[in-house]
C-alpha cells in the first residue's frame, strides 16, 4: 500500500455510478470479514439489505451500503436508512444483525450524551424490529479497505494510477468497464499475473 485511501480521491474517480461502486466495494468488504466466497446470493434492486443474509452461530447477518453526500449524516439520510431497516424486517424478520456501511458518521453528541438523537432514532427502530446495528463509518471503511490488499486493489487502480496519462485513461471508462477491469485485475492477482500491464496501457 503506498498510502491511505480517501473519499475525495473515490469521488474524484468515480463522479458518476458512486453509489454503484461503493456497494460493490461494500460486497466485498463483507465477504472478506466473514470468508465467504465469491457467491452470495442477491436479487436486482435487493430488499433492504444488498444480498441474501448470512447465518453465523445465532445471528442471521444482513448488509447496507449507503454513499451520502455532505459532512455527517443528516435527517432525511437517517430515514433512508430507517427505511431500509423496516423493509429488511418485512423480507427477512430472523434478521438480528444489520452493518451499515456508509461514507460519512454523526456529528458529535451534545454535552452529557454518547450519540446523537438522530444516531439513537436509527438504532431505536432497528430495536424495535429485533435487530442491533453494526456500524461501518466513513474512517471505518477506510481502515478496512487499508488492511485488505485486494480491497486497496479497488482504490489503487482507479485512484492512485501511476502517471496523468493513466488517471485520464481510466476517468473516461464507464462504470461498468471499471468494475469489469476490477474483476480482471483481481483474477490476474490470485494467479500471480501482472494485472497493470495486463489492463492499462504503458
Amino acid at each position: 500500500m503506498s498510502k491511505y485511501p480517501t473519499w475525495n480521491e473515490f469521488l474524484g474517480k468515480y463522479p458518476n455510478g458512486t453509489e454503484d461502486v461503493f456497494e460493490a466495494l461494500c460486497r466485498f468488504l463483507f465477504r472478506t470479514r466473514y470468508g465467504l466466497g465469491d457467491s452470495l446470493p442477491y436479487f436486482y434492486n435487493h430488499a433492504g439489505i444488498e444480498t441474501a443474509p448470512i447465518t453465523l452461530g445465532k445471528d442471521v447477518i444482513g448488509f447496507q451500503s449507503k454513499f451520502f453526500s455532505g459532512n455527517t449524516i443528516d435527517d432525511s439520510q437517517a430515514k433512508i436508512i430507517k427505511d431500509s431497516i423496516k423493509t429488511t424486517h418485512k423480507h427477512y424478520p430472523q434478521l438480528n444483525k444489520y452493518i451499515v456501511y456508509t461514507n460519512l458518521a454523526f456529528g458529535n453528541p451534545p454535552a452529557g450524551k454518547t450519540i446523537t438523537d438522530r444516531q439513537k432514532g436509527i438504532e431505536d427502530v432497528a430495536k424495535s424490529n429485533s435487530m442491533t446495528i453494526d456500524w461501518m463509518f466513513g474512517d471505518n471503511v477506510l481502515d478496512a479497505v487499508a488492511k485488505i490488499p485486494f480491497a486497496y486493489d479497488f482504490f489503487s487502480i482507479f485512484i492512485q494510477t501511476p502517471s496523468n496519462y493513466h488517471q485520464q485513461y481510466v476517468s473516461t471508462m464507464s462504470v461498468g468497464l471499471r468494475i469489469l477491469i476490477l474483476i480482471l485485475f483481481l483474477i490476474s492477482k490470485k494467479y500471480g499475473l501482472n494485472g497493470k500491464t495486463m489492463f492499462l496501457p504503458s
